[in-house]
């Protein structure tokens, strides 16, 4: 009993609603129900990078951990040094922490020498800092180019002109169709 009445309920759980009648009974159906048009545009805006991110890696090994280190500040103070007589102020180069790694021998557990690794993030802002920047990667012994990305500072302007083009698109859209469903006697409402 108790299984049978397990199974009824399963089969009225999983019921789904039907509409039965004759064609024009359901045509008349259907036109009474509130018929839905989503209106979808887009907008694309083109524009040139005015910054970039530049990413170095910066590294030395030597044997001494202490003169790692100083050789690897020493790099980087150069570095900052050569990029401000570049025109690249200050403020736009950051230095990251460094990290060190002490190479062992593959007989012994000894420690044969210690590498030493920084980043430095510049932001550029011209291709004469870029020329700058890529002199430094070019010149310089243990210095290397991780990344470059480039983007536009007035993002949220261009995406606001963007948004402004894909509205008007709508518009123009919403008006065909106010157009045509008026031609066809048919209500129009916004929601």
């Amino acid at each position: 009993m108790i299984v049978a009445l397990g199974s009824a309920f399963a089969l009225s759980v999983m019921a789904e609603p039907q509409l039965s009648g004759t064609p024009d009974e359901l045509t008349a159906h259907l036109r009474s129900v509130p018929g839905q048009v989503t209106l979808k545009g887009e907008g694309e805006m083109k524009v040139e990078a005015d910054r970039a991110e530049v990413i170095l890696k910066v590294w030395n090994t030597d044997r001494s951990f202490s003169k790692a280190l100083q050789q690897n500040q020493q790099l980087r103070a150069d570095i900052l040094a050569t990029l401000e007589k570049g025109g690249i102020p200050a403020e736009r180069v950051h230095m990251s922490r460094f990290s060190s790694v002490p190479n062992r021998g593959y007989f012994t557990s000894k420690v044969k020498s210690y590498d030493v690794e920084g980043r430095i993030t510049i932001e550029v802002a011209s291709e004469k800092e870029l020329q700058a920047v890529a002199a430094v990667v070019d010149e310089r012994e243990g210095v290397g180019l991780l990344s470059l990305s480039f983007r536009n500072t007035q993002k949220g302007k261009y995406t606001t002109d963007a948004l402004n083009q894909a509205l008007a698109k709508i518009k123009d859209l919403k008006a065909i169709y106010e157009k045509e469903l008026a031609r066809k006697g048919l209500k129009i409402q916004m929601a």
